[in-house]
């Protein structure tokens, strides 16, 4: 079988997976844009509220609403004493997407997935369509997200002055008030990271979730999420990827924080380890 050919039995698995996997479970990623739609008025009434008792001036924008979305909490320190509580701003996202992954995979192999790999009669190809499709459902897991929370800012333009959808920049004061700084401005690197680290973080996380998925089961994949969340909320050490999900933990914010070229690394070298480990497991499991 030549390259293309191999390319094109890929594409079309990856085709089937999509359509089982996300458009039939579409009301899973519709879940995820009401939940973040629903978050976003959340703050958008605090936010307004804030401005009106304080800087009338100021206008609520997208780019605030997705730095409240991916806040995530201070860095911990048990010298402090504090008790130590996760927020439930950075498990939401986490956990939802994790259902979202866990679901799929290994059930499609126990019922069509079977038949669809005999077809195939290939089994690195047949992986790595169902990577490229947790890929996939990740990129369209964060579109919802902003599409949520731009639907919701766009509607409140129309009600609230204080708010502006149309606005490129963003609202100083607020941003303040979230990540309780004192300078005036921030870097555009900051708003490069806020895009871009939290879906490095959960295409590393979700592959891991997958291999882990055909290796010890289901239960194991969701556990190994959970583990990676709650460590990174105890250490901000760039090795634990979940920091990237917190812009609290960005060096921008935090000077002990984190940056954004050995995360990144961090995140790739995570997703390539799982997706061979998986394979060369996957290669060698009797699964008929």
């Amino acid at each position: 079988m030549g390259e293309l050919s191999k390319l094109h039995v890929m594409f079309n698995q990856l085709k089937l997976h999509i359509r089982e996997g996300i458009i039939v479970k579409w009301y899973l990623f519709l879940t995820v844009m009401l939940v973040s739609f629903s978050l976003s008025m959340v703050y958008i009434f605090i936010g307004n509220s804030a401005i009106e008792r304080y800087s009338d001036t100021q206008q609520l924008t997208f780019l605030n609403v997705v730095a409240y979305i991916f806040r995530g909490m201070q860095e911990y320190n048990p010298a402090e004493g504090k008790e130590f509580i996760i927020e439930d701003n950075y498990l939401i996202w986490n956990v939802m997407l994790a259902i979202i992954v866990g679901m799929y995979p290994l059930r499609n192999l126990k019922k069509m997935g079977k038949i669809s790999l005999l077809q195939v009669k290939n089994r690195l190809w047949w992986w790595l369509s169902i990577c490229l499709w947790s890929v996939v459902t990740v990129f369209l897991y964060y579109v919802m997200v902003y599409i949520g929370a731009f639907v919701a800012v766009f509607l409140m333009t129309f009600i609230m002055e204080n708010v502006n959808v149309f606005s490129s920049g963003f609202d100083i004061f607020l941003l303040k008030r979230v990540f309780g700084i004192t300078y005036d401005t921030v870097p555009v690197i900051f708003w490069i990271k806020i895009f871009v680290l939290p879906i490095c973080a959960s295409l590393a996380i979700s592959g891991m979730q997958v291999a882990l998925s055909f290796l010890a089961g289901e239960a194991v994949g969701y556990i190994s999420v959970i583990a990676v969340c709650i460590i990174s909320a105890f250490s901000m050490k760039p090795i634990w990827i979940g920091n990237c999900m917190m812009a609290k933990r960005y060096i921008e914010i935090n000077p002990n924080g984190i940056g954004m070229a050995i995360p990144i690394i961090i995140c790739l070298a995570v997703w390539i380890v799982s997706v061979s480990a998986g394979y060369i497991y996957f290669n060698n499991k009797d699964i008929l």
